[in-house]
């Protein structure tokens, strides 16, 4: 039986008009990108330093084996401590600096098909849930680096130690290698991230203002597109309420950007006596 992907409309409801797309400011991410990659950048060059010192000589006893494995552990420790201080804040401010942005944005975005509009919140605790949601998932992504990037590096340092070699320099090739795995993974979830996060916040700010409808807008720029999103959502208008399958495989529902590297964003659909069009 064939899936009902969701109520679409390729033409525009009677008395509704296309507001201007909204699109992220990629100052907002790189900025983004920026702080993940100096978390990164500083505990690979404490690690690399401790890897090196520690782990350059073979082990010869099973009492300094136990000793290098608590190295292991207190970095863990002290990484993990550090990464859960600072990312609160971290969030926070980049939360901070989209909510701004989106109300500019959006405001923006209704400036030609309602002029004079007014985009007053009539519930201003829908958008502060939308941040304060997104708040809590950054946290929890930024404090799972240390763990993520710590059990890659004692993999391959193991396994080069196991395998022998010319120890110091093959040591200094694992953790360059990755540190580069570091960088590409934090950059990529910082940029999903600030997606997701722009995506909620222009959400609940348009269904606040009364604003019902959006039109999916494939932005390109990939170098994989989604064949799904690029030829059945792009150009298609759906409810906000009710949006569309976004993946194909397991029936997942959501708006622009929320499928993981999505780079879709929305075009709001104004209705000026918000009554509903179907």
């Amino acid at each position: 039986m064939a899936r009902r992907l969701a109520p679409r409309l390729s033409r525009l409801p009677v008395g509704a008009q296309r507001a201007q797309t909204l699109r992220l400011p990629a100052s907002l991410q790189i900025a983004y990108v920026n702080e993940w990659e100096r978390l990164v950048r500083e505990m690979h060059k404490e690690v690399s330093a401790t890897v090196l010192r520690e782990f350059a000589k073979p082990v010869a006893t099973g009492s300094a084996e136990d000793a290098k494995e608590s190295v292991w552990e207190r970095m863990l420790r002290r990484f993990s401590e550090r990464f859960a201080t600072v990312a609160p804040g971290l969030a926070n401010g980049m939360m901070k600096r989209l909510e701004r942005d989106a109300e500019l944005g959006l405001q923006r975005s209704l400036r030609e098909v309602a002029e004079g509009f007014t985009l007053t919140p009539n519930n201003p605790k829908n958008v502060q849930k939308a941040i304060d949601d997104k708040v809590k998932e950054n946290v929890f992504y930024i404090k799972r680096i240390p763990e993520q990037y710590l059990e890659s590096v004692k993999k391959s340092v193991d396994a080069s130690i196991a395998a022998g070699g010319n120890g110091l320099e093959d040591l200094t090739k694992v953790m360059n290698e990755r540190y580069g795995e570091a960088k590409r993974h934090a950059k990529n979830v910082a940029l999903d991230q600030t997606r997701k996060a722009y995506t909620a916040i222009n959400t609940a700010r348009m269904k606040d203002a009364g604003i019902k409808k959006f039109e999916w807008v494939h932005t390109g720029g990939s170098q994989e597109p989604r064949p799904y999103h690029l030829n059945d959502l792009n150009g298609r208008i759906f409810d906000i309420d009710e949006p569309p399958i976004i993946d194909e495989k397991t029936g997942e529902r959501g708006l622009p950007g929320d499928a993981i590297n999505c780079r879709c964003t929305m075009r709001p659909i104004v209705t000026f006596d918000f009554e509903d069009d179907e």
